[in-house]
């Protein structure tokens, strides 16, 4: 509803205050964020674990917001010599992403060795897991020269959810959510419906604040989803080999540019942001994408191939993808 009118919400001496997203970011607040259960525990390792944490924070989470990029956000360790916690200055938005991706990285060090390197995000609720569900339910519709509205308000109700069209994204596109539709189909999946009425229209669909966002394909491009990626079974043993782990997790951000949607990352002018973060009692990958990239990774680092008992022989290098090997997404680098 607020995004409809560029407006949103921050919690100001208790109360919930309706401002315009430009004042939100200007209202900045200092928080202290505990991190000794992720950093080393003597005082230089404290110190080089709570550098590479800010500088994999500042890329991956809302980069826009933080003094390295022009923004007004910053994050420093404290105590600065012996560091044990964050000092985040920033604004409400910031400091609700900054602690879920602290979380992240907890989930992420409790990971199981012996499993794939599965993806770990925010935490899901009831609802979108609901929404989510209901994308794979099968689905009936008979419009006819039904408004655009009309049929999100059908669909929505035929299975308990929220679908909120953005209003804003399609004007300023020129989509008129007025306009009349003409579908029939029978005990089809809720995804296959919407993709059939959205891609004429070049829209598309996300999860998000648990609803389901109806918005265009730009809007879409522009939020990204912060996941890790635990690499405790695929990288060189023994850890104290830190110029090894490096090595290994330099090639494998270069394997994801090479094969996974290359034109999609910075390194290629992009948004698309992957970042290792090599700690003293673990290793993760930082990866900001779309929600259909993260995709493509997990399969790609679910291959065999990538088990540390499969290339630990090899120097410490992942193994070489085949042509085609991703689907089309492209060939091997190495």
């Amino acid at each position: 509803m607020l995004s409809d009118m560029e407006a949103t919400y921050i919690v100001k001496d208790g109360s919930l205050v309706f401002t315009t997203p430009h004042k939100e970011k200007d209202t900045l607040s200092p928080r202290l964020y505990p991190v000794e259960d992720l950093i080393g525990d003597n005082e230089h390792a404290a110190v080089r674990d709570c550098r590479r944490l800010i500088e994999v924070t500042k890329a991956t989470v809302l980069p826009d917001s933080w003094d390295d990029y022009g923004g007004s956000c910053t994050m420093n360790p404290m105590p600065p010599g012996n560091p044990r916690a964050l000092l985040v200055s920033a604004h409400h938005g910031m400091h609700e992403a900054v602690q879920e991706f602290l979380d992240m990285l907890r989930l992420a060090k409790s990971a199981d060795p012996k499993n794939v390197p599965v993806s770990i995000g925010r935490p899901i609720s009831a609802m979108e897991k609901k929404i989510a569900a209901a994308l794979k339910s099968p689905t009936s519709v008979n419009f006819e020269k039904t408004s655009f509205d009309e049929a999100m308000r059908s669909l929505a109700k035929q299975h308990g959810i929220a679908i909120v069209v953005d209003c804003r994204a399609l004007d300023d596109f020129g989509v008129d959510p007025a306009t009349p539709f003409w579908r029939k189909m029978d005990d089809v999946p809720l995804e296959e419906v919407l993709r059939s009425m959205l891609d004429n229209l070049e829209l598309t669909y996300r999860i998000k604040h648990e609803v389901l966002l109806i918005t265009t394909l730009d809007e879409h491009s522009q939020c990204l989803d912060v996941r890790a990626y635990p690499l405790a079974g695929v990288m060189p043993q023994p850890r104290r080999k830190y110029k090894a782990r490096e090595r290994y997790a330099d090639k494998l951000v270069k394997t994801l540019h090479a094969v996974i949607e290359p034109e999609s990352w910075d390194v290629a002018g992009a948004m698309g942001v992957a970042q290792p973060l090599l700690l003293e009692d673990f290793d993760v990958l930082i990866v900001s994408q779309l929600p259909e990239i993260h995709e493509q990774i997990g399969g790609l680092l679910s291959r065999e191939e990538f088990r540390h008992a499969k290339w630990i022989r090899k120097k410490d290098m992942p193994p070489k993808i085949p042509p085609g090997g991703m689907g089309g997404t492209g060939g091997g680098m190495f």
